[in-house]
This record gives C-alpha cells, structure tokens and sequence, in this order.
C-alpha cells in the first residue's frame, strides 16, 4: 500500500508570476497539487488581500 506525505502551503495572489513560481518549485520537487481554496481578508489599512491555500502530496519511498 502506498504511503504518502502532505504539505500545506499558503500563496499570496499579489503577483502571478511568484504564485507560478510557488507552485512549479513544489512541483519540482516531486509534490502533486491535490486541491486548493481562495480566500480574501482585509489588512489593517481596509485593503483587500487575496491569498490560496494548497494541499500537495508526494508518494514516500
């Protein structure tokens, strides 16, 4: 039976090519993106800021 590990890794959505970046670096390293979620906070100064939560796999050997 296989086993696995998990990792959760929390994006900032401000720039498209650093979130490109997050997640083909994870992927790189042999981790599988099996979902995600969008959330939006405010900051302090009443700023909407948009981040993803990713859940990634990867098989242990």
């Amino acid at each position: 039976m296989d086993k696995w590990e998990y990792k959760i890794l929390e994006i900032k959505q401000d720039n498209e090519y650093w979130v490109n970046k997050r997640l083909n670096d994870a992927g790189n390293e042999g981790w599988e993106l099996v979902t995600f979620t969008n959330y939006q906070e405010s900051s302090y100064m009443g700023e909407k800021e948009y981040s993803m939560v990713c859940i990634f796999k990867r098989k242990i050997q």
